[in-house]
């Protein structure tokens, strides 16, 4: 009977390692109330500004750590369960030319948002300008919550990302392109390797981020009315617990070029690079 038994179950894996060969693989999320996943994440940018006043070219580099940490709440009957997203900056310092001319930047308390998580792993979270992650946060942040497809992929197959217009970030929807790129190991857990990538338009507008109730930094120019347009290049690297579907580690790539407009009258060019690295904390 154990012999059987054995052999039963041998066939039945076989068979389900062929369906994944001949179908792909149906990536979803294992939900369960009360889980939370916590990150740490560090990040590291560099910009290089043209600046018309005389100064000619200068630079300002961002770097700094924080913590994100998304616990999990009541499941529904459709599968879906309730969520909790809070992102604290636990240090963030500024350097370079423009950096050296900044007061030190201030401790800002966490920001807490409150929405929805479902099995494809699309998370909602609700909130205005004023509870919303700031923008070099959320570029940070961008690929940690992976959205996975509705239908199994197979290696090299990729899915489209919607990246929801927003006041602090661009005024309409927009794609980023995701991709099943593998798999790997991760301190011997199995893992899907997903990648992100495409490019983003850029509209932040200081007004219309206080007219959401936001309040935009002070930052090197004082209170002065900013308006920046530009494209952010992204490109990530995903890894996705095969058992469960939970971000074991990210890490983003980014470039980006800006067109800063300061009370209307001084513009500033700028280009630059960064990088954000998220691994889950144990």
């Amino acid at each position: 009977m154990k012999t059987k038994t054995l052999i039963v179950a041998c066939l039945a894996a076989s068979v389900a390692m062929a369906a994944q060969t001949q179908d792909g693989v149906l990536l979803r999320r294992v939900l369960k109330e009360g889980d939370v996943d916590k990150y740490r994440v560090t990040f590291d940018t560099k910009q290089l500004m043209n600046i018309p006043t005389g100064l000619g070219e200068q630079d300002l580099t961002i770097s700094g750590t924080m913590l994100y940490t998304l616990k999990i709440g009541k499941i529904d009957a459709s599968g879906t369960a309730e969520a909790e997203a809070t992102t604290t900056v636990e240090k963030t310092e500024a350097g370079g030319s423009i950096g050296a001319m900044m007061p030190p930047m201030p401790t800002t308390a966490p920001i807490v948002q409150k929405g929805k998580l479902d099995v494809q792993n699309r998370l909602k979270l609700a909130g205005t300008a004023a509870t919303m992650m700031a923008t070099s946060t959320s570029q940070n942040l961008l690929g940690l919550m992976i959205e996975f497809p509705q239908k199994a992929v197979k290696q090299g197959d990729t899915w489209e990302i919607l990246v929801p217009k927003s006041p602090v970030t661009a005024s309409v929807d927009q794609k980023l392109i995701a991709k099943l790129k593998g798999e790997a190991d991760v301190s011997g857990q199995p893992v899907w390797v997903l990648g992100l990538n495409g490019t983003l338009k850029t509209e932040i507008d200081q007004s219309k981020m206080g007219k959401s109730g936001g309040q935009a930094p002070a930052g090197p120019f004082g209170n002065a009315q900013i308006v920046a347009n530009g494209t952010m290049e992204l490109d990530a690297d995903v890894m996705v617990a095969k058992a469960t579907g939970r971000t074991v580690s990210m890490v983003t790539r980014m470039k980006n070029k800006t067109n800063t407009t300061i009370n209307g009258a001084i513009t500033i060019d700028a280009t630059g690079t960064g990088t954000a690295k998220a691994e889950l904390v144990k």
